[in-house]
């Protein structure tokens, strides 16, 4: 069992993804079908809408998993909201001149935005957490649960939306391509199926690894205590 809440964080947020990136590969398997038969329907669609957004879920996963691990019950679905807006403005829209339009690049949405959609949702979850106990309407107030929410999840969205905005509107740097540079290798890595199989694999792995390394390291230690004590005792 993970003890670290930001790494469960992550963990549980790829995890909880996952049945989307199954769905978008199989309708890429099927979609082979159609270059030998034409009449075949065209399936991109649904790994667009599936596989294609594994990104934007993962900022809306993140902060909420940070939330709970760090046991800070009621805003989890606050801090997914304000990591979704987070991602959108840290990838780099091109708004048009009247502001009735705004432009995404597709392949953001993707696996080729995951790591950028992961430090998004942990800043997120960072800065929630940071104002958590910074509450506008205390726990003993007689307001409703759901409108004390709304007031002491304010600050930190905003503060959240500032840096974004600060970044990609007004200093217009791009943190997207900041990271995607940075982690080249990786999000090349992560851009298919198969690299995605691969870091479940070694995920999983390590995981049962470490289990049977502490079930086999506890009795161990158990049996030395006691033998330890049956010394002391005669």
């Amino acid at each position: 069992m993970l003890k670290n809440a930001w790494v469960a964080s992550i963990q549980d947020a790829i995890l909880t993804a996952m049945p989307m990136v199954f769905i978008g590969s199989f309708a890429t398997i099927l979609a082979i079908i159609k270059d030998y038969w034409p009449a075949f329907p065209d399936l991109s669609p649904i790994s667009t809408f599936s596989f294609g957004l594994f990104s934007l879920f993962i900022s809306f996963l993140i902060p909420q998993s940070v939330m709970k691990h760090k046991g800070i019950k009621g805003v989890e679905k606050q801090a997914g909201l304000a990591g979704v807006a987070f991602f959108l403005i840290m990838i780099f829209p091109t708004l048009s001149g009247d502001g009735g339009k705004i432009t995404f690049d597709l392949n953001a949405f993707g696996t080729g935005g995951m790591i950028a959609a992961l430090l998004a949702g942990l800043f997120v979850g960072l800065i929630m957490v940071l104002f958590a106990k910074l509450k506008f309407i205390s726990d003993d107030s007689p307001i409703p649960d759901f409108v004390a929410v709304w007031f002491n999840t304010l600050l930190p969205i905003i503060v959240v939306l500032l840096v974004g905005w600060l970044f990609t509107f007004e200093l217009r740097i791009s943190l997207y391509d900041i990271v995607n540079s940075i982690f080249s290798p990786l999000i090349q890595l992560g851009s298919s199926f198969w690299g995605v199989r691969h870091y479940l694999f070694l995920r999983i792995f390590f995981s049962i690894f470490i289990r049977h390394f502490q079930l086999g390291y506890l009795p161990c230690s158990s049996c030395h205590r006691f033998a330890s004590y049956c010394t002391k005792s005669s």
